[in-house]
Protein backbone atom coordinates (compact mmCIF):
# COMPACT_ATOMS: atom_id res chain seq x y z
CA UNK A 1 0.00 0.00 0.00
CA UNK A 2 2.72 2.47 1.02
CA UNK A 3 4.99 1.38 -1.85
CA UNK A 4 2.15 1.83 -4.34
CA UNK A 5 1.42 5.27 -2.96
CA UNK A 6 4.99 6.47 -3.50
CA UNK A 7 5.42 4.64 -6.79
CA UNK A 8 2.89 7.06 -8.31
CA UNK A 9 5.11 10.04 -7.46
CA UNK A 10 7.42 11.07 -10.27
CA UNK A 11 10.57 13.12 -10.37
CA UNK A 12 10.06 16.05 -12.79
CA UNK A 13 11.95 15.78 -16.07
CA UNK A 14 13.71 19.10 -15.53
CA UNK A 15 15.48 17.78 -12.42
CA UNK A 16 18.66 16.17 -13.77
CA UNK A 17 19.96 13.46 -11.44
CA UNK A 18 22.50 11.89 -13.83
CA UNK A 19 24.96 14.78 -13.62
CA UNK A 20 28.69 14.12 -13.04
CA UNK A 21 29.55 13.19 -9.46
CA UNK A 22 31.32 16.53 -8.92
CA UNK A 23 28.11 18.45 -9.72
CA UNK A 24 25.72 19.94 -7.16
CA UNK A 25 22.06 18.94 -7.40
CA UNK A 26 19.40 21.29 -6.09
CA UNK A 27 16.03 19.65 -5.44
CA UNK A 28 13.17 22.20 -5.33
CA UNK A 29 10.42 22.25 -2.75
CA UNK A 30 7.05 20.72 -3.60
CA UNK A 31 5.08 23.97 -3.56
CA UNK A 32 1.75 22.23 -4.28
CA UNK A 33 1.93 20.17 -1.11
CA UNK A 34 3.15 23.14 0.88
CA UNK A 35 0.19 25.20 -0.41
CA UNK A 36 -2.15 22.37 0.59
CA UNK A 37 -0.59 22.33 4.07
CA UNK A 38 -1.17 26.08 4.40
CA UNK A 39 -4.77 25.74 3.18
CA UNK A 40 -5.52 22.97 5.68
CA UNK A 41 -3.95 25.10 8.41
CA UNK A 42 -6.21 28.01 7.43
CA UNK A 43 -9.36 25.84 7.46
CA UNK A 44 -8.50 24.35 10.86
CA UNK A 45 -7.66 27.84 12.18
CA UNK A 46 -11.08 29.16 11.16
CA UNK A 47 -12.89 26.13 12.57
CA UNK A 48 -11.11 26.18 15.93
CA UNK A 49 -11.49 29.95 16.21
CA UNK A 50 -15.23 29.60 15.72
CA UNK A 51 -15.33 26.82 18.34
CA UNK A 52 -13.44 28.96 20.85
CA UNK A 53 -15.82 31.88 20.28
CA UNK A 54 -18.83 29.62 20.86
CA UNK A 55 -17.23 28.31 24.05
CA UNK A 56 -16.51 31.82 25.27
CA UNK A 57 -20.10 32.82 24.64
CA UNK A 58 -21.28 29.74 26.58
CA UNK A 59 -23.12 28.49 23.52
CA UNK A 60 -21.52 25.10 24.05
CA UNK A 61 -22.79 24.57 27.59
CA UNK A 62 -21.07 21.21 28.03
CA UNK A 63 -17.58 22.50 27.37
CA UNK A 64 -15.10 22.38 30.24
CA UNK A 65 -11.62 23.74 30.91
CA UNK A 66 -9.91 20.73 29.34
CA UNK A 67 -11.90 21.11 26.12
CA UNK A 68 -11.13 24.82 26.07
CA UNK A 69 -7.41 24.16 26.57
CA UNK A 70 -7.37 21.46 23.90
CA UNK A 71 -9.12 23.70 21.40
CA UNK A 72 -6.71 26.54 22.14
CA UNK A 73 -3.73 24.24 21.57
CA UNK A 74 -5.28 23.01 18.31
CA UNK A 75 -5.69 26.62 17.24
CA UNK A 76 -2.04 27.40 18.02
CA UNK A 77 -0.92 24.35 16.04
CA UNK A 78 -3.12 25.26 13.07
CA UNK A 79 -1.85 28.84 13.01
CA UNK A 80 1.74 27.58 13.19
CA UNK A 81 1.15 25.14 10.31
CA UNK A 82 -0.49 27.84 8.21
CA UNK A 83 2.29 30.39 8.82
CA UNK A 84 5.02 27.82 8.12
CA UNK A 85 3.36 26.90 4.85
CA UNK A 86 2.98 30.53 3.80
CA UNK A 87 6.62 31.28 4.63
CA UNK A 88 7.89 28.25 2.71
CA UNK A 89 5.75 29.14 -0.32
CA UNK A 90 7.75 32.37 -0.58
CA UNK A 91 11.11 30.60 -0.13
CA UNK A 92 13.07 30.69 -3.43
CA UNK A 93 15.79 28.34 -2.16
CA UNK A 94 15.84 24.59 -2.96
CA UNK A 95 14.56 22.15 -0.38
CA UNK A 96 17.61 19.89 -0.63
CA UNK A 97 21.16 20.58 -1.80
CA UNK A 98 23.37 17.59 -2.60
CA UNK A 99 26.95 17.98 -3.81
CA UNK A 100 30.56 16.99 -3.32
CA UNK A 101 30.83 18.92 -0.05
CA UNK A 102 27.83 17.18 1.52
CA UNK A 103 24.09 17.53 1.97
CA UNK A 104 21.97 20.37 3.31
CA UNK A 105 18.33 19.82 4.23
CA UNK A 106 15.91 22.73 3.95
CA UNK A 107 12.68 20.87 3.15
CA UNK A 108 11.30 20.26 6.63
CA UNK A 109 11.78 22.24 9.83
CA UNK A 110 11.78 18.99 11.80
CA UNK A 111 15.06 17.99 10.17
CA UNK A 112 16.32 21.25 8.69
CA UNK A 113 20.07 21.68 9.11
CA UNK A 114 21.83 24.99 9.64
CA UNK A 115 24.93 23.85 7.71
CA UNK A 116 26.05 21.43 5.04
CA UNK A 117 26.70 18.00 6.51
CA UNK A 118 29.87 16.47 5.01
CA UNK A 119 29.59 12.96 3.60
CA UNK A 120 32.21 11.55 5.97
CA UNK A 121 29.95 12.56 8.87
CA UNK A 122 27.24 10.19 7.61
CA UNK A 123 27.71 6.58 8.67
CA UNK A 124 25.00 5.10 6.47
CA UNK A 125 21.58 5.72 4.98
CA UNK A 126 18.46 3.61 4.67
CA UNK A 127 14.83 3.87 3.67
CA UNK A 128 12.38 3.73 6.57
CA UNK A 129 8.70 4.20 7.23
CA UNK A 130 6.97 6.13 10.00
CA UNK A 131 3.24 6.72 10.45
CA UNK A 132 2.51 5.54 6.91
CA UNK A 133 5.15 7.71 5.22
CA UNK A 134 8.45 6.61 3.73
CA UNK A 135 11.67 8.62 4.06
CA UNK A 136 15.44 8.35 3.74
CA UNK A 137 17.24 8.25 7.09
CA UNK A 138 20.80 9.55 7.38
CA UNK A 139 22.59 7.98 10.35
CA UNK A 140 25.18 10.45 11.62
CA UNK A 141 28.53 9.55 13.16
CA UNK A 142 28.50 12.63 15.43
CA UNK A 143 24.86 13.59 16.12
CA UNK A 144 25.74 16.25 18.68
CA UNK A 145 27.83 18.09 16.10
CA UNK A 146 25.67 18.02 12.99
CA UNK A 147 22.09 17.31 14.06
CA UNK A 148 21.49 20.78 15.46
CA UNK A 149 18.20 22.31 14.21
CA UNK A 150 18.27 25.78 12.72
CA UNK A 151 15.11 27.06 14.41
CA UNK A 152 13.29 27.03 17.75
CA UNK A 153 10.57 24.89 16.20
CA UNK A 154 13.24 22.48 15.01
CA UNK A 155 14.57 22.18 18.56
CA UNK A 156 11.08 21.39 19.84
CA UNK A 157 10.48 18.73 17.20
CA UNK A 158 13.94 17.30 17.82
CA UNK A 159 13.26 17.00 21.52
CA UNK A 160 9.97 15.22 20.85
CA UNK A 161 11.26 12.99 18.04
CA UNK A 162 13.28 9.95 19.16
CA UNK A 163 14.95 9.69 15.74
CA UNK A 164 16.47 13.16 16.09
CA UNK A 165 17.78 12.31 19.56
CA UNK A 166 19.45 9.20 18.14
CA UNK A 167 21.26 11.15 15.43
CA UNK A 168 18.99 10.24 12.53
CA UNK A 169 18.28 12.97 10.00
CA UNK A 170 15.11 12.51 7.98
CA UNK A 171 14.77 13.48 4.33
CA UNK A 172 11.20 12.99 3.20
CA UNK A 173 10.08 13.29 -0.43
CA UNK A 174 6.79 14.65 0.92
CA UNK A 175 8.00 18.26 0.68
CA UNK A 176 10.39 17.77 -2.27
CA UNK A 177 9.85 17.43 -6.03
CA UNK A 178 11.54 14.06 -6.25
CA UNK A 179 10.39 10.43 -6.03
CA UNK A 180 11.60 8.34 -3.10
CA UNK A 181 13.62 5.81 -5.19
CA UNK A 182 15.39 8.64 -7.02
CA UNK A 183 16.08 10.43 -3.74
CA UNK A 184 17.67 7.33 -2.21
CA UNK A 185 19.70 6.52 -5.34
CA UNK A 186 21.06 10.06 -5.56
CA UNK A 187 22.07 10.22 -1.90
CA UNK A 188 23.62 6.75 -1.94
CA UNK A 189 25.65 7.58 -5.05
CA UNK A 190 27.26 10.62 -3.42
CA UNK A 191 27.74 8.89 -0.07
CA UNK A 192 29.52 5.92 -1.66
CA UNK A 193 31.81 8.20 -3.64
CA UNK A 194 32.65 10.88 -1.08
CA UNK A 195 31.90 9.22 2.26
CA UNK A 196 33.48 5.79 2.34
CA UNK A 197 36.38 6.69 0.08
CA UNK A 198 37.25 9.69 2.20
CA UNK A 199 37.50 11.89 -0.90
CA UNK A 200 37.03 15.60 -0.50
CA UNK A 201 36.18 18.13 -3.21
Amino acid sequence: MIAARFASLRTPADLKLDLPIDATIRVPLNKRRIALQALVGLIVTLATTATLILMALDVLQRSNDWQLTGTALALAGAISSMLRGMRRLQDPEPGLIVGPRGVRIRSDEKAQTSETIPWNAIGSLETRGHQGRMYVALLLREPQRYAQPSSLLGYLFGWLDRRAREGVLVISPQWLRIALPDLETMLRRYLQHYGKSGKTP
